[in-house]
């Protein structure tokens, strides 16, 4: 029996095309943003039998929580997914372990991501240096403005 191959994921067309895949889906928002319409467009066409392939998992999801709802979702269908690049097919029971045990540190990882600009503005703040754009204009600029706006020649 052939098995329909259906695709989200980024600009990786040629590894995707070698994987044999059918149909490639690709959103240009984020994994983070909800609004995915080429996902849901995706999902809505999955049948029982299709694989959803992926590169990588951070691409099918931002969150274990949103990941685990896409995967129980594309389950309930009767489909799989699989990814290109981490050992795991969720048409086993050791590939839906291992999805879970991947979407784990991959939120890790995100969330270290975010921590460490978060720590090296903090670090910044308390060396005393100034966050932010510059201003484009100069103190004596600006003391000019306020000075006209003041007398009325503004």
């Amino acid at each position: 029996m052939v098995r329909k191959k259906w695709v989200q994921l980024g600009s990786i067309a040629r590894r995707l095309k070698e994987a044999s895949c059918k149909r490639i889906y690709e959103d240009t928002a984020s994994g983070a943003k909800a609004d995915r319409p080429n996902l849901i467009r995706m999902l809505d066409k999955l049948h029982t039998g299709d694989f959803v392939v992926v590169l990588k998992l951070a691409r099918l999801a931002r969150s274990l929580h949103d990941l685990l709802l896409i995967i129980e979702r594309i389950g309930k269908i009767g489909a799989a997914c699989r990814s290109l690049t981490e050992p795991f097919d969720t048409s086993t029971a050791l590939g839906r372990a291992m999805m879970q045990m991947i979407g784990m540190f991959a939120e890790f990882e995100r969330a270290r991501i975010r921590e460490r600009p978060k720590i090296g503005l903090d670090a910044a703040k308390r060396a005393g240096r100034k966050l932010g754009r510059r201003f484009k204009l100069s103190d004596e600029e600006r003391r000019h403005i306020v000075h006209m706006i003041r007398e009325g020649r503004w």
